[in-house]
C-alpha cells in the first residue's frame, strides 16, 4: 500500500493514461461500422486500446518492481535491461490476451446462468466474479508476461497460493467499492449520467475523488500482484526488461 501511494510517478502517468484510454474507448463506440474506412479506424484504435493498457499496466509493476528492490541495493547507478525478442514475448502476450477473452465470455455466461431470484444480490455476484476471474486468476498471468518472468504459469501459482494476496486484493475491492457506491449515492451524479440534470461543482468534485478512489485502489492491487509473483530469489533490479 505504501508503495502505491506515495508513487508521484505511477499516478501521473496512470491517472493521465487511464483518462486517455476512456476517451480512446469512447471515440472507438462511437466510430460505428457504416464504412470500409470507419471500419478500419476500428480496427486500428482497437489495437491501441490493448497496447495502452498492457503499457500502463506495464509500467506500474516496473516501478513497484524496482522501488521494492531498490532498497536491498547500496547506492545508485544506472542499470542496463536487457530487451527481449518478439519470439520470447509474443506467446505469453497471446495466450493472455485469449484467457482474458475467454473468461469475458465465461463471466458473461455464469452471469446469465444466475437465477433471476436474485435481484438484490446480482450486483455482488457480479463483483465478486470479476475479482475471482480477473483479479486472482488473469491478473498475475498478465503481470509475468509483462514483467518477463520467464514463465507464466510459476509465478501465477505463486500468487495463487499466497493467502495475502486474496485478501489483499479482496479488502482492497471492498474499500474500493463501498466508498464508490456511497459518494455515488449521496452526489447527484446518478441524474447527471441519466442526464436529467446538470453537474455541478459539488458533483465535479466527487467525480474526481471517485476516480482518485478506484485509482488508488488499482494501484494497490497491482503492487500487490507485484510482489506476490515475485521469486524470493530474485533481488536484481535487471529483472526487469524493456
Amino acid at each position: 500500500m505504501s508503495r502505491a501511494l506515495r508513487s508521484g510517478r505511477v499516478w501521473i502517468i496512470e491517472g493521465m493514461g487511464i483518462l486517455m484510454w476512456m476517451g480512446l474507448a469512447y471515440a472507438c463506440l462511437k466510430i460505428g461500422r457504416v464504412s470500409s474506412l470507419r471500419l478500419s479506424a476500428l480496427g486500428i484504435l482497437s489495437i491501441f486500446l490493448v497496447y495502452l493498457a498492457a503499457f500502463l499496466l506495464r509500467t506500474e509493476l516496473r516501478v513497484f518492481r524496482r522501488d521494492r528492490l531498490a532498497k536491498a541495493r547500496v547506492g545508485r547507478r544506472a542499470y542496463k535491461v536487457r530487451h527481449r525478442e518478439p519470439k520470447e514475448w509474443v506467446p505469453d502476450a497471446a495466450i493472455v490476451l485469449l484467457l482474458f477473452l475467454a473468461l469475458v465470455g465465461w463471466n458473461a455466461v455464469m452471469l446469465q446462468w444466475l437465477p433471476d431470484a436474485l435481484p438484490g444480490n446480482l450486483e455482488w455476484i457480479e463483483a465478486i466474479l470479476a475479482w475471482l476471474l480477473f483479479v486472482i486468476l488473469w491478473l498475475p498471468l498478465a503481470a509475468a508476461a509483462l514483467l518477463g518472468d520467464g514463465s507464466l504459469w510459476r509465478p501465477a501459482v505463486r500468487a495463487w497460493s499466497r493467502p495475502g494476496y486474496w485478501a489483499g486484493t479482496l479488502a482492497s475491492a471492498a474499500v474500493c467499492w463501498f466508498s464508490f457506491f456511497a459518494l455515488l449515492d449521496g452526489s447527484g451524479l446518478i441524474h447527471w449520467l441519466e442526464g436529467t440534470a446538470r453537474l455541478t461543482g459539488a458533483g465535479v468534485a466527487t467525480l474526481l475523488l471517485m476516480y482518485a478512489i478506484l485509482l488508488g485502489t488499482w494501484l494497490m492491487i497491482a503492487a500487490l500482484v507485484e510482489e506476490a509473483i515475485a521469486a524470493p530469489e530474485r533481488r536484481s533490479l535487471e529483472d526487469t526488461w524493456d
